[in-house]
C-alpha cells in the first residue's frame, strides 16, 4: 500500500512507515487483515464458485448461458400424401410403363417398345391394380404401334405404286398419315404418363387390346 503522508510503498503489515515514520492506518484499524471466511474461493466470499450470488455456474456473472429452447420446426417438413391417395410407388411404376415404352420405341425404330411396359406388367401386375392398368394400356398401345410398322412395311410397294399412278398425290397422302401417326406415337404415352403422375387412369385412342 502507499503511505498518506509522504507516498511511500510500505508493506500493510508494517506497524508504521519506514521512511517518514507516520503510523500505518492499515495495522492501526484492522482494515489489512481479511475477515475470517472471506478469502478469494472461500464458501459465502464474493467470487467463490458455488456460493449464491457468485461468479461460478451456481449463477454469477461467469456462468454459461442456458441453450435456446427448440423452435418446434422439423428441418424437413413431413411429406404430404398425394391427393389421389396412391402411393409414390405406384405411380412411379406406371409412368415408367408409358415413358419406357417410349424410350425404347425410339431407341429401336420403334421395334421394341413393348418391352418396357411387357415387363411393367408382368412383374408388378398382381402388386397394384393401378399399375396394371396403365402398364397393359402401355403395352396394348405399343403392340397396335408394332403391327401398323408392319403392316407399313408389307403395303410399302403398293403404296408407291398408287403414288405414282395418282402422279405424287397418293405419295403426299401417305406421307401426311405417317407424319401424323409419329407424332401421335411419341404424344400419347407422355399424355399417358402425365395422367399416371396425376393418379389418373388413361386409355390409349386408336388401339387394339390385345391384353384385357
Amino acid at each position: 500500500m502507499t503511505c498518506t503522508t509522504c507516498g511511500a510503498i510500505i508493506d500493510t503489515r508494517a506497524p508504521s512507515c519506514p521512511l517518514c515514520g507516520a503510523a500505518n492506518p492499515a495495522t492501526a484499524t484492522g482494515a489489512g487483515t481479511p475477515a475470517a471466511g472471506t478469502e478469494h474461493g472461500a464458501p459465502g466470499a464474493p467470487g467463490a464458485f458455488g456460493a449464491s450470488g457468485g461468479a461460478g455456474p451456481a449463477g454469477g456473472a461467469g456462468a454459461l448461458p442456458p441453450p435456446p429452447p427448440p423452435s418446434g420446426t422439423p428441418a424437413w417438413p413431413a411429406p404430404q400424401a398425394h391427393p389421389s391417395g396412391l402411393s409414390s410407388e405406384s405411380r412411379g411404376w406406371a409412368i415408367a410403363a408409358h415413358l419406357g415404352g417410349l424410350l425404347v420405341f425410339l431407341a429401336s425404330a420403334a421395334v421394341f417398345g413393348f418391352g418396357a411396359p411387357l415387363l411393367v406388367w408382368l412383374f408388378k401386375r398382381d402388386d397394384d391394380p393401378y399399375i396394371e392398368h396403365h402398364s397393359k394400356e402401355a403395352l396394348n398401345f405399343q403392340l397396335t404401334v408394332l403391327v401398323v410398322i408392319l403392316l407399313g412395311l408389307v403395303l410399302a410397294i403398293p403404296a408407291m405404286i398408287i403414288g405414282v399412278l395418282t402422279l405424287g398425290i397418293g405419295l403426299v397422302v401417305f406421307g401426311a398419315l405417317a407424319l401424323v401417326a409419329m407424332v401421335a406415337w411419341i404424344v400419347l404415352p407422355i399424355i399417358g404418363a402425365v395422367k399416371a403422375s396425376n393418379g389418373e387412369g388413361y386409355r390409349y385412342p386408336f388401339t387394339i387390346r390385345f391384353v384385357s
